[in-house]
């Protein structure tokens, strides 16, 4: 057995303790709806939990087709077809160009046209379509259901994350092919599609927002928040984007240098990086789900997070072994796990109604642009690797004082 499936297993087994534990406290998710709305609103509640499972079903669909084709992507190219890492980072900085553009025009469009702009459609009409179905259904400003959905979402795309690993590498296993994961993808992809065109209503925003929007005083009080939330996303996401980039040289470049012949298990070792991530997940559920829902609390989540992210990553340079750099790499995706639901509880607060699909892509431009920035400067060398990684956790670790600074208490119903 190889030194990564324990991992796997020993993450899997905390994740389903976790999970009964969780299980037992709440008889099943959807029923975070009653502890905030009376008996009265049961109609209303039934109708949320509809409108819940209807997105929750298309966002996993979508989901899963972009898992699907994470462990492979990187050795498809060096392995499959024999491009060298400059010519990988070219192509992974022509999908953030086009995504950078997309995502000027992703808040215009995004409930219009979906075609070329699959990556930003992804990351920002979902979420901001989802928003907007709680505020027409008059839950909008309801902390309790925003943190429970993102936690969920959070939780739910580390199992499929965790599911799409394994399946692609059984997949590559039967078929010797590093193509059939991506060929796969197109099975979740088309079902999602049709889903979207039949189930999903047309999201056109709300006209009267007059009694919405903030004071001049309050957008003083907000800009540097959503700068700092903006600072963050771009840098710890795109470290993330720089990780995926960057994972199966750095553990291939540690493994070559024990001397080890195998060939690594990228499908385990991604099912690992989303079990960690998943567990992350659970830590923010848990720290939010005694009614403690605030900036206060989730932008604390988020200096964790950050915490995290930069020690996951200067361990990874600084341990020479490939299952010590693992290891670190998972912390890293833990991180992510307690990031993701807590950033999207921020923006969900901070960010106005009337530009959320505006505002969501123009915040996907900097995560672009710094993605792009580091890659252009990508060299073939154990070296370039780790400096990448360096930079990465030095700017995360100013995303932390930012966060500390500016992220602190504001009461939502202030606006």
């Amino acid at each position: 057995m190889d030194a990564y499936t324990p991992t796997l297993v020993a993450l899997l087994i905390i994740l389903a303790v976790v999970f009964l534990c969780r299980s037992k406290s709440r008889s099943a998710p959807l029923l975070i709806i009653t502890q905030v709305e009376n008996e009265e609103l049961d109609t209303v509640g039934d109708e949320l939990a509809t409108f819940r499972a209807r997105y929750l079903q298309i966002y996993s669909l979508a989901i899963a087709a972009d898992w699907l084709q994470g462990s492979f992507t990187y050795s498809l190219y060096r392995n499959t077809h024999q491009l060298t890492e400059t010519t990988i980072a070219s192509l992974f900085i022509t999908g953030f160009l086009s995504a950078g553009i997309g995502a000027f025009f992703a808040g215009t469009f995004a409930d219009r046209v979906l075609s070329g702009l699959g990556t930003t459609i992804l990351f920002t009409a979902f979420e901001a379509w989802m928003i907007a179905g709680c505020n027409r259904l008059g839950f909008g400003d309801e902390d309790g259901i925003l943190n429970s959905i993102f936690g969920t979402m959070s939780v739910l795309n580390g199992f499929i994350a965790i599911a799409c690993g394994l399946v692609s590498q059984l997949l590559v296993k039967l078929t010797s092919s590093e193509k059939s994961p991506f060929i796969a993808s197109i099975f979740c992809l088309v079902p999602a599609s049709y889903l979207i065109s039949t189930t999903w209503a047309e999201n056109y925003g709300q006209r009267n927002l007059s009694s919405r929007v903030p004071s001049d005083e309050t957008l003083s009080r907000l800009w540097p928040r959503i700068f700092t939330v903006t600072y963050v996303t771009a840098f710890l996401e795109g470290s993330m984007y720089i990780m995926v980039f960057s994972w199966t040289g750095i553990l291939i470049s540690a493994d070559k240098a024990s001397n080890n012949s195998a060939s690594l298990p990228f499908g385990i070792i991604f099912a690992s990086f989303m079990s960690s991530m998943t567990l992350g997940s659970y830590i923010f559920e848990i720290e939010t789900g005694n009614g403690n829902h605030s900036l206060q609390a989730s932008s604390h989540a988020i200096q964790i997070a950050l915490s995290f992210a930069a020690s996951g990553l200067l361990l990874a340079v600084m341990l020479e072994r490939a299952i010590f750099r693992f290891w670190a790499l998972c912390l890293f995706e833990l991180s992510l796990g307690i990031y993701f639901p807590a950033v999207a509880y921020v923006k969900g607060i901070l960010v106005p109604e009337e530009h959320r699909a505006k505002i969501y892509g123009a915040m996907r431009v900097p995560v672009n642009a710094f993605v792009m920035f580091v890659l252009s400067k990508v060299e073939d060398t154990d070296e370039s690797r780790e400096d990448r990684l360096v930079v990465c956790s030095g700017l995360l670790l100013i995303g932390i004082v930012l966060t500390a600074r500016y992220m602190h208490a504001l009461e939502v119903r202030g606006h």
